[in-house]
């Protein structure tokens, strides 16, 4: 079983959680809403004891780029915390640019990035049918593979270039 941790339980990222943990994977979940941790406790999901050296994966589905660079590289950032080779799939709507300086920190630190923005809303989320629009290099996305079967419909892929998927978006 993998273990994959969700940052930000809000309508989208809730979705693409349950829908991980429906398909078997161990999922952890992290927002500032006690609220949606609660919930998604009593749907599945772990919420204590985060095993950041064992984690497989990090979706980060928060509201803005200062929240995502935050919680990368922030003071308490995850970048720090991850194996080398973690993925970390940033599905955030975000500029391009932006995009290409959060997948080459990421890569500086021997983690894979993949830039995944996401469209289809909170009913499609919680189905497991987002469409996604995704880049980034050939071992991030070969990573993500079964996180995006897992929790999409339809994926565009944009090639290597990070930051095409947001650009696409």
């Amino acid at each position: 079983m993998k273990n994959i941790l969700v940052i930000g339980l809000g309508s989208m990222g809730y979705g693409i959680a349950v829908s991980l943990i429906r398909s078997g994977y161990k999922v952890f979940g992290q927002d500032k809403n006690s609220v949606q941790v609660k919930n998604f406790f009593e749907d599945g999901g772990f919420v204590t004891d985060i095993p950041y050296t064992n984690l497989d994966a990090v979706i980060i589905v928060v509201l803005n780029e200062n929240q995502t660079r935050e919680i990368i590289f922030g003071y308490n950032g995850i970048a720090g915390k991850l194996k080398e080779s973690t993925l970390i799939m940033v599905c955030t709507t975000v500029a391009p640019n932006f995009a290409k300086e959060m997948g080459s920190n990421c890569q500086n630190k021997g983690l894979l990035y993949l830039d995944a923005p996401i469209s289809g809303g909170e009913k499609k989320s919680s189905e497991g049918k987002l469409s996604y629009m995704v880049s980034g290099n050939k071992d991030a996305l070969n990573a993500a593979r079964p996180i995006l079967d897992a929790t999409s419909e339809t994926v565009f892929e944009f090639g290597e270039v990070v930051g095409a998927g947001s650009a696409m978006k």
